[in-house]
């Protein structure tokens, strides 16, 4: 599972890369001068393509762990049951590349964060009630768009 990614985009040119963290900064350190670098194809007629160095990326770059589900958690800050699940769910499919889960999952996630609160097996059927979230298979659930604007648009 990757722990870094980045994506970097000049024009028609694009790269992104995604694993260990040595690994994400060695590719920057040798792709990025060719996506800074300007496209001869993209440049107007008459005007002259800068000659020498490409543009680098600035020493004081650094690549930056995927976020943590505790910072994503206090990011979001969920109010109530169902909006921890939903931050939860979000969490899995978004940064943790699961784009479905069984409720066992969910409860073991849900465990380690809030060991004395237990998950009511309610709650998930009341987010399939709800539009929020949707059996992708029968032992599998995954997020609703509802679900996905719910918590991407501040659980409003």
């Amino acid at each position: 599972m990757s722990d870094c990614r980045i994506r970097l985009r000049n024009g028609a040119r694009e790269f992104e890369v995604a694993g260990d963290r040595l690994f994400v900064e060695e590719m920057l350190a040798r792709f990025a001068p060719w996506v800074q670098s300007p496209d001869p194809a993209e440049v107007a007629p008459g005007v002259p393509v800068p000659a020498g160095d490409p543009p680098r990326v600035p020493s004081s770059f650094r690549v930056q762990a995927a976020v943590s589900f505790a910072d994503f958690l206090q990011l979001k800050a969920p109010q109530s049951p169902l909006g921890r699940l939903l931050v939860l769910a979000y969490f899995l499919e978004k940064y943790q590349y699961r784009p479905a889960y069984a409720p066992d999952e969910l409860t073991a996630w849900w465990h380690e964060r809030w060991p004395s609160e237990p998950l009511d097996s309610q709650l998930c059927q009341e987010a399939v009630n709800e539009g929020y979230l949707e059996w992708e298979t029968p032992e599998a659930l995954t997020l609703t768009y509802r679900g996905q604007m719910h918590v991407r648009d501040g659980l409003a």
